[in-house]
């Protein structure tokens, strides 16, 4: 019987920087188009940081510009589609590097990460749903998930980010996404006390993803032995230099 190469879903306990993953997710694309490596997932929580996108607007920060520095937040530019959002502790982004197939390109991915979301959602009884015209995972009392991602030579990086129990107001500093008058929430808003742990959404996004993929996930640290020999070297090699902070988005 033919069996399916494991799928590695890298898991950082710790929050990392963003410039230091963008750049991370650049060398990944890079090999995976090279096939370097094999197709995989990054699971993390970032460090505090507004993320301006492809298409973000200077009239969606809501703040000036030194102000955020001073309330010590990142602001970077994401090498992505999509406007501007904010991410930090208490969520999750999960980034897919992937090569799609020839009839997999933008829509079809944007549906497999829109179905990760609302899945694992639903998985703890939120009311969770796609709306037409509005990327992401929805609920009757806001935004829970968004997306944004880049597809380069027939790879795809960057992905989502999904709500836990983030300080919601990162995104009163923002118009989230560039959709004017529109709620973000969490499930720790929609459920209290029955908020789920980080590593309990942690294993529901994994278990989701394996099912939306119909691929095995197998969960690993960044230093695992277990990886393969490329992989874990670009997973531990010393990041670069702090990058320039961005002075306006592209």
């Amino acid at each position: 019987m033919q069996t399916t190469r494991p799928f590695p879903l890298i898991r950082y306990v710790e929050p990392q920087a963003f410039s230091k993953i963008a750049s991370l997710q650049r060398t990944l694309a890079e090999d995976r188009c090279l096939d370097r490596i094999p197709d995989l997932a990054l699971l993390l929580e970032h460090r505090p940081v507004i993320a301006l996108g492809r298409r973000a607007q200077d009239k969606h920060l809501l703040i000036a510009r030194d102000k955020v520095q001073q309330m010590g937040i990142d602001m970077e530019i994401a090498d992505r589609g999509g406007d501007i959002t904010w991410h930090g502790p208490g969520q999750f982004v999960l980034y897919l590097l992937l090569r799609l197939s020839p009839g997999g390109a933008s829509l079809g991915h944007l549906a497999r990460l829109e179905t990760i979301a609302v899945e694992t959602a639903q998985s703890f009884g939120v009311q969770a749903f796609r709306r037409e015209g509005r990327a992401g995972a929805w609920t009757p009392q806001g935004k829970l998930a968004a997306i944004g991602f880049r597809i380069r030579r027939g790879v795809t990086y960057y992905g989502l980010s999904f709500n836990v129990a983030p300080d919601l107001r990162g995104f009163d500093l923002i118009v989230p996404c560039g959709l004017v008058g529109e709620t973000v929430t969490s499930l720790a808003h929609l459920l209290g006390d029955e908020c789920p742990s980080m590593d309990q959404v942690a294993g529901v996004i994994a278990s989701v993803c394996g099912l939306v993929l119909h691929r095995e996930i197998c969960t690993y640290c960044p230093d695992s032995v277990q990886l393969p020999s490329t992989l874990r070297r670009r997973l531990t090699q010393t990041p670069p230099g702090k990058q320039r902070r961005p002075q306006h988005p592209d």
